[in-house]
């Protein structure tokens, strides 16, 4: 005769605490990020760095470690390799910050899945941003040497000429290598912003209209605004009209093609949804108007000024600008 065992009445599941390893690992957790913060707060980049190290090491669930990209702190990581030299940001200092950001767009590429989450999508504008910067920076720095080495040559008259004019030749130098740099971040750019999820993204496209903002200011340089470029000037019915020199009147072509390229991603960045851009787009469409009437004054060759044409072609294009902005005006 067999005997069965009563049965049990089933116990409801209690909601277990954490064991002690995982509560103090989340204290000793918030400690370092207290003082990682207070160390940043205070400068004191080395020994935010120390604490950096020793929050990315530490694990919780599982013994995986921390994700960076909770709460933000992937931007800590870049700051603290910005700031790992103690006069400053170096080169070598962008460098590994731009290293960091490549290695994070590589670990967490852009899945449909999951749209809301952070990715390629965040770290792509803050690493151009940072690439930006650092043309910006060594641009000034270098230009400021080049000012300071003028201001300490000797004071004799044909001296002084010459170092004008090395000032300037070094000069125009230094803009040609800033926006040579710059044509390479305008380059990965147009490849990222060519094709989803990229191309309807705000921050790109606003990033890459303000590139292109800045390097039409580095392309026109002085000629917007030297006033000796129409001291040649010809007699016409009883006035003077202002001679526009041919390089000059190329590289005010080449500017106003990078304004219209600057309207254009910013009504692509309007369309997406990016507010407050009238007040931009205004300022633009008259800098677009202001060099197109330069490029159509003459240059002397006649009609074998192959920059007549292109003048036309773009006061056509200001045109078609402007007629597509007042039909996008809400009424």
């Amino acid at each position: 005769m067999q005997h069965f065992a009563p049965q049990q009445p089933r116990r409801r599941a209690r909601h277990v605490a954490p064991t002690a390893p995982v509560a103090l690992k989340k204290t000793h957790l918030q400690i370092l990020s207290t003082v990682l913060h207070t160390c940043l707060l205070d400068g004191d980049y080395a020994r935010a760095a120390r604490a950096w190290g020793l929050v990315l090491r530490t694990p919780l669930t599982a013994g995986r470690p921390i994700d960076v990209r909770n709460h933000s702190r992937w931007g800590i990581g870049a700051e603290l390799l910005l700031q790992s030299h103690p006069g400053g940001f170096t080169p070598h200092g962008f460098q590994r910050a731009r290293d960091y950001y490549e290695r994070l767009i590589v670990q967490h590429p852009y899945r449909r899945i999951q749209p809301a989450a952070t990715d390629e999508r965040t770290f792509y504008p803050a690493m151009l941003a940072l690439c930006i910067l650092d043309v910006c920076q060594a641009s000034q720095q270098a230009r400021a040497g080049v000012q300071g080495h003028a201001s300490r040559s000797p004071s004799c008259e044909s001296v002084q000429g010459s170092a004008a004019e090395e000032v300037e030749a070094r000069e125009e130098a230094l803009r040609a290598d800033e926006l040579a740099r710059a044509m390479e971040i305008v380059d990965r750019l147009d490849r990222l912003v060519a094709s989803p999820p990229f191309d309807k993204q705000v921050s790109l496209l606003l990033l890459r209209g303000h590139v292109s903002l800045w390097i039409s200011d580095l392309i026109i340089g002085k000629a917007a605004s030297d006033e000796d470029w129409d001291t040649d000037t010809t007699h016409q019915g009883g006035g003077h009209t202002p001679l526009v020199p041919t390089d000059q009147r190329t590289r005010l072509a080449n500017g106003l093609h990078e304004l219209q390229q600057a309207h254009s991603f910013f009504e692509r960045a309007a369309s997406s949804g990016a507010p407050g851009l009238a007040p931009t787009m205004a300022s633009i469409d008259i800098r677009l108007r202001e060099i197109t009437r330069r490029c159509q004054q003459p240059s002397g060759l006649g009609d074998d000024d192959p920059s007549s044409h292109l003048a036309t072609s773009q006061d056509t294009t200001l045109d078609s600008i402007q007629s597509d902005s007042v039909q996008s005006e809400p009424e």
